[in-house]
């Protein structure tokens, strides 16, 4: 098992000179310490394009409904080395930054900012599902705010 602590990861299945893309076994198991010390796990997929390229997807393991929990993706159009690398950073800035405050039980934007995946009928904000009607009462408090939104597809870096 190797363990590196300067980026929060602790990869069971790969050794860092594995990183040819031929000594690459799918699925991928890691596990990543987030912004409190809690460790997520992973399943990183590779999927081939026909017409080439590798696009590789990371979801959370052990999640508490099924459209949460966090998911990124990669994507290189010859190496899987680079998209892995690529896939590992996106997972470590954003599992390094937290954006739901629990006040009174419930989840505030921290910082009046949120980024997170929209899913089929809520969004996902730090791993947690949320559905868009709890969504809305927590956007009440905000009544008479501007905001900006501004959404990108899952491989467009977003923080």
């Amino acid at each position: 098992m190797y363990y590196s602590s300067s980026n929060n990861f602790v990869f069971s299945t790969l050794n860092p000179d594995d990183m040819n893309s031929n000594k690459l076994k799918f699925p991928l198991k890691e596990i990543v310490i987030d912004y409190s010390d809690q460790k997520r796990n992973f399943t990183i997929n590779l999927y081939e394009s026909p017409i080439g390229g590798h696009l590789l997807i990371a979801k959370e393991d052990k999640i508490e409904h099924d459209n949460g929990g966090y998911q990124f993706e990669a994507y290189h159009e010859s190496n899987v080395g680079l998209a892995l690398g690529d896939l590992r950073r996106k997972i470590k800035k954003h599992l390094s930054v937290r954006f739901l405050e629990k006040i009174a039980g419930k989840n505030y934007p921290r910082n009046d900012e949120l980024v997170g995946l929209i899913t089929s009928g809520g969004i996902v904000v730090d791993g947690i599902y949320i559905e868009f009607e709890k969504f809305s009462k927590m956007l009440d408090s905000y009544e008479g705010f501007q905001f900006k939104l501004i959404i990108k597809d899952r491989l467009q870096e977003i923080i």
